[in-house]
């Protein structure tokens, strides 16, 4: 989590500290988020193939550098790309639905606790 807040202060400074734009972003920077993590989660686990681990962490890769690449001031998305990357994300968390991710956890447990 720690990590992550040092990421958008860097992404904050990418978009030249425009806080409006920073929450314009604010869900592909989650997107970015959750890809790292899972990717992380994929390599630890040994229940996955060897081949499918390394099929699916090489589409994680190019999702990553797709969404890491729009989060800049003044994007212009190609709609029909924008939703295979956004098909292709859904896909991968959907697969991996059983790996918990620490942000949606997270999330649960402040709801619990209503924070």
């Amino acid at each position: 989590m720690f990590e992550n807040i040092e990421q958008i202060k860097l992404y904050l400074r990418q978009l030249n500290n425009d806080y409006k734009l920073l929450d314009k972003m604010a869900f592909y920077i989650k997107i970015v988020f959750d890809l790292e993590e899972l990717k992380l989660e994929i390599e630890k686990t040994n229940d996955i193939e060897q081949a499918e681990k390394e099929k699916d962490i090489k589409a994680i890769d190019e999702m990553l550098e797709f969404f890491e690449e729009n989060i800049v001031p003044d994007v212009t998305f190609n709609d029909l790309e924008l939703d295979n990357y956004l098909r292709r994300y859904y896909d991968i968390l959907d697969k991996y639905r059983d790996i918990p991710l620490i942000a949606d956890a997270f999330m649960e447990y402040c709801a619990m606790y209503g924070i």
